[in-house]
């Protein structure tokens, strides 16, 4: 599962690119940091999700989209349990 913005990413039908709003120092660290490590292979992508749809776990997850490092950036929220999974804690370009 992936978000309809990921989903080609995460295929293998179109190569990752740098976010827009990446520092040109970020970019230098990363391109460091990575350097010589291997690619993820291509995943195939099942089921795309986005803002506002509700998976079958937890109580019902909800799917929320902000977009930050990739533009298919999504956390997922139980509203039973009131607890958010972010996938990550880097800025955000857009706050829902």
């Amino acid at each position: 599962m992936a978000h309809a913005a990921e989903a080609p990413v995460v295929s293998g039908d179109v190569a990752g690119t740098f976010p827009a709003d990446v520092l040109p120092v970020e970019r230098d660290l990363l391109v460091q940091v990575t350097a010589g490590m291997p690619t993820s292979p291509p995943c195939p992508v099942d089921r795309e999700a986005d803002e506002g749809d509700v998976l079958p776990f937890g109580g019902g997850a909800h799917v929320l989209h902000g977009p930050g490092h990739t533009d298919g950036r999504i956390a997922l929220h139980l509203p039973g349990p009131r607890v958010l999974f972010t996938g990550d804690t880097g800025p955000s370009t857009a706050v829902r």
